[in-house]
């Protein structure tokens, strides 16, 4: 009889069939698998380019989309999806925007259902928190080796990131300046403020005698070629140089008036007090026959004020960093010598306040208090490094840009002195300025994925 091996033989064809649909199960849950982990990986990448869009500096729909396009494609997706067949970038209220995405996973074992790929979709929304404060001062390098070309970019840069800013109609910003060189012009209007000491203008007249000895032949005239310093910066000039004869020499004298004044320049205190915002009891010292930088903008609501500031700054003197970093520190406090900065928010939220330094040298000046004329870089070093931690422990956020910065030292210094290393910039050339304050900018807006 052979009941027993025909029912072997239904048995075995039940277990092959009972074992394709397993195969197919297990198959089809392993692609949808894949679909679902593609999906959370294009989740993400859709949300970064949404957030690389919105921090951009561009307004228009279409440069929006270009943006977060270009960020999307620059990453490898060929191992996440097959195709993407939709990408779609929609403006919001309040400067929020959405991104959406469509594409197709491809299958392995669904395949042979003749389902070739699954579709998926992902969309994202930034969202900018509303009422947002800030407080901005620029400390930006005045100085002699600034001229030209690197201090009209700086003006360029600067004013777009006023103009963007005060842009965002839900962000209240109130600007601040520090144009620095070796010393910074608080300006003579606060010559009679109780944190500053600051001599009375005064003339004096002297009769000054001197021998002279009239020339009586000049010859062997030629032209010769020197080398001059501004700023550490070195530069070529040519110059005619004579010999002379003189005659016998007479005793000559003249009364001579001279004028002392004060042109709002102002040195340092002595240590430790150099380095801090307290104590002003000891007075900030105003400096006679001293000329300086451009004079500051306290913090203000009027940005066209500080705009039109940063369009007059003109170049002159050397570099001591610390005097700059210094005052606009005390622009951002909310007590004296410039109290016009609110109050501090220990989570630096409301308000938000923002230093940001920039140099394009190294310290060619340190103090020799009150005055900023030493050659000790060191030590102007070491202030500047205790400062930027003091600025930085005032919960004050701090950027450092290096423009067309060669010393090394002075680079590592800002990039130690900045917040974070993504507080940092080092900026070669003006293309390169203007990505970083366009940075800087998009970082201002707290903007965030809303799901």
């Amino acid at each position: 009889m052979n009941i027993t091996r025909n029912e072997s033989g239904s048995v075995a064809i039940l277990f092959g069939l009972s074992a394709v649909v397993i195969i197919m199960a297990i198959g089809i849950a392993v692609d949808y698998a894949r679909a679902h982990n593609a999906r959370s990986h294009l989740q993400q990448l859709t949300d970064t380019a949404a957030l690389a869009a919105a921090r951009s500096d561009k307004k228009d729909k279409e440069d929006l989309e270009a943006v977060a396009k270009a960020f999307f494609e620059s990453n490898d997706i060929a191992h996440l999806v097959q195709e993407v067949t939709g990408f779609r970038l929609t403006l919001l209220p309040n400067n929020g925007i959405r991104v959406e995405v469509d594409g197709n996973v491809a299958t392995t074992f669904t395949a042979i259902a003749g389902i070739r790929t699954i579709p998926i979709a992902v969309s994202t929304e930034t969202l900018r928190n509303p009422n947002s404060a800030l407080e901005i001062v620029f400390a930006l390098d005045n100085t002699g080796s600034m001229s030209g070309a690197k201090l009209s970019a700086l003006k360029r840069v600067t004013e777009k990131i006023i103009d963007d800013v005060r842009s965002y109609d839900d962000v209240r910003a109130k600007f601040g300046l520090v144009p620095f060189s070796n010393y910074v012009n608080v300006g003579t209007s606060r010559r009679n403020e109780d944190w500053i000491s600051v001599p009375k203008d005064f003339e004096e007249t002297r009769n000054e005698c001197r021998q002279e000895r009239p020339v009586v032949r000049k010859y062997n005239c030629r032209t010769l070629t020197g080398t001059r310093y501004d700023d550490g910066v070195s530069s070529q000039y040519t110059y005619q140089k004579c010999d002379y004869e003189y005659g016998p020499a007479k005793r000559v004298c003249a009364k001579r008036t001279i004028r002392h004044s004060w042109r709002g320049c102002v040195g340092s205190r002595r240590y430790p007090m150099n380095v801090r915002d307290e104590g002003y009891n000891e007075r900030i010292p105003g400096l006679m026959d001293i000329g300086c930088a451009q004079e500051i903008v306290a913090l203000t609501d009027d940005a066209d004020a500080v705009r039109n500031a940063v369009s007059r700054m003109t170049a002159a003197g050397e570099t001591y960093l610390q005097t700059g970093l210094m005052w606009g520190w005390r622009m951002l406090s909310p007590q004296n010598p410039l109290a016009e900065g609110a109050a501090r928010d220990p989570k630096n939220r409301e308000p938000r306040k923002i230093l940001l330094l920039l140099t394009d040298g190294a310290n060619t000046l340190s103090p020799r208090f009150p005055y900023h004329d030493g050659n000790n870089s060191a030590q102007a070093n070491s202030y500047l490094a205790e400062t930027c931690k003091s600025v930085k422990q005032d919960g004050i956020e701090l950027f450092t840009i290096s423009f067309a910065v060669e010393d090394a030292t002075i680079k590592q210094l800002l990039s130690e002195c900045a917040t974070d290393q993504i507080h940092y910039f080092d900026a070669g050339n003006e293309i390169a300025l203007k990505e970083a304050f366009s940075t800087i900018t998009a970082s201002l807006v707290d903007i965030h994925i809303a799901r």
